[in-house]
């Protein structure tokens, strides 16, 4: 049985989604790698940028899920998981993201590296929207 043009359409969609959702990790991880250096005095290791930023995604998104399930109105899932990815965020940050001793930061400082990350992400995020806005 031969693939439609509607099947073949949907798996270029979904093709273009993934690649855009590793492109948005890459890009985050040299963001947090920079909130990291703005905070706390040096830069971080990449790779351990993307595992915390992998895991705060995966968090968000399991936000999403279950108060989409226990919540009967769509209305509180961004705040929801803004929030849960704050929270796992920070938690990330202090356990991965090592001082130059090899120990944690500490959660006061996690929670400067995110709020000063995802202070920039929105800065980035309304800079594009408006960059986008403006070619229309």
């Amino acid at each position: 049985m031969g693939t439609s043009l509607f099947d073949a359409l949907a798996n270029v969609g979904m093709l273009g989604s993934f690649v855009l959702c590793i492109i948005d990790l890459l890009l985050g991880a040299l963001l947090l790698c920079l909130a990291f250096r703005i905070v706390v005095g040096y830069v971080p290791s990449y790779t351990r940028s993307i595992a915390v930023l992998a895991l705060t995604l995966v968090a968000m998104a399991a936000a999403v899920v279950v108060s989409g399930m226990l919540l009967p109105d769509d209305t509180y899932r961004l705040p929801i998981a803004v929030a849960a990815g704050f929270v796992v965020g920070i938690w990330a940050v202090n356990r991965l993201l090592m001082s130059r001793t090899g120990g944690g930061i500490g959660y006061a400082r996690a929670s400067l590296v995110q709020l000063v990350f995802m202070g920039a992400g929105f800065v980035l995020a309304m800079a594009f929207s408006a960059i986008m806005h403006g070619m229309h």
